[in-house]
């Protein structure tokens, strides 16, 4: 069996040398990830800044088997590395990328780098989700560490059903909501006709449909408090390179909510790995009273129910997100782990991490 040996790449410069390789680790990777792949992870890098980050390259021979983008942290002040996996905003996923044919020896390569070396280390790793590929492979690679579950949280959620919408629609909402929600309808068709117009692979469609979004977002919170795509071109660029390429494998979901030919609501998302992760949504405060956020995820979730491609819809979003409560009916549960190296100071500290966890828990 031929050695796997592990490389740290640092630099966009070096990332660009290998994205031949990469791009035939994706086409084989046992868990996809749209996140990073070469165009949407370079164009982030390029536009956006992550201190300290790097990648781990598992190499076996030219065959590129193992891709974990990782960060620099200090979230603990021990005298140890600390590293999480690439997860500072932007990213809705972040299972590295592993060769299917070679996931054990690859894992095993990872690992053997982990704990390579004199310096004691921690490795936290986001958004496991324990019915997915990675995490199997977590569980079952890393028996040697050290690991202690974090956390575990949960939020609104989409399995697709059998179920047609209009029944999907009387199940999680009551016939007075149905009601209200109806009534405003009709009051907000006094100001223009109701569309919504979703992307397509077409570059110039999908540049007009983002501008569409930018432009109610900055006409809302978020636009007074500096946090909205307009505020932010580079950020524009990254969701622009990421939305092409991912349209052209049918991954990209971007609509756009028409009053008349003005956007009133947008939402942006990709599609991995057969769910909808929604990344970005922006409603034109002037119709908050009208509900158009909500009556747009609804126009969403009947398109889903329409497409055969989408199994589940993910909202990315915290577990007290009001719309996307009362708007998915199902919850789905994923974790937050932390590994240590097989080194004593990282063992023994994560012992004592858990140990007063355990403690404060009991109180």
């Amino acid at each position: 069996m031929q050695r796997m040996k592990s490389e740290r790449v640092s630099s966009i410069e070096q990332l660009r040398t290998h994205v031949l390789a990469w791009t035939r680790l994706v086409e084989h990777a046992v868990e996809e990830n749209l996140n990073y792949e070469p165009v949407p992870l370079l164009a982030l890098l390029d536009n956006l800044s992550y201190p300290d980050w790097f990648v781990i390259l598992i190499w076996r021979g030219d065959e590129l088997c193992g891709f974990f983008p990782m960060q620099s942290i200090r979230l603990l002040p021990l005298p140890i590395d600390q590293f999480s996996s690439l997860f500072e905003d932007h990213f809705m996923s972040c299972a590295p990328l592993i060769h299917k044919s070679h996931t054990a020896q690859c894992m095993a390569a990872f690992w053997e780098w982990f704990n390579e070396g004199p310096t004691a280390r921690h490795y936290y790793v986001h958004e496991v989700f324990d019915h997915k590929p990675f995490s199997k492979l977590l569980m079952k690679t890393g028996a040697v560490q050290e690991m202690e579950k974090i956390d575990t949280h949960n939020r609104a959620s989409l399995n697709r059903s059998e179920l047609k919408f209009p029944d999907y629609w009387q199940q999680i909402m009551s016939g007075k909501s149905r009601n209200s929600l109806q009534r405003k309808q009709r009051k907000l068709a006094d100001f223009g006709a109701w569309r919504v117009e979703y992307a397509e692979n077409d570059p110039l469609q999908i540049s007009r449909l983002l501008q569409g979004l930018s432009l109610v977002e900055s006409q809302s919170w978020k636009g007074d408090h500096g946090s909205s795509i307009a505020s932010h071109p580079a950020l524009f660029s990254f969701m622009e390179a990421t939305a092409a390429h991912a349209a052209k494998s049918g991954r990209l979901m971007l609509a756009v909510a028409y009053l008349d030919d003005k956007p009133a609501a947008a939402q942006y998302g990709l599609i991995n790995d057969g769910t909808l992760l929604i990344y970005k949504i922006g409603v034109d405060s002037q119709w908050k009273n009208y509900s158009i956020g909500h009556i747009l995820m609804l126009d969403i979730i009947e398109h889903v129910l329409q497409n055969p491609a989408i199994d589940h819809i993910d909202s990315c979003a915290s577990a007290d997100a009001d719309m996307f409560n009362r708007c998915l009916a199902d919850r789905v549960v994923y974790s937050k782990y932390r590994v240590a190296s097989t080194h004593w100071p990282a063992r023994a500290s994560l012992q004592v991490i858990k140990a007063a966890r355990q403690w404060r828990d009991k109180r």
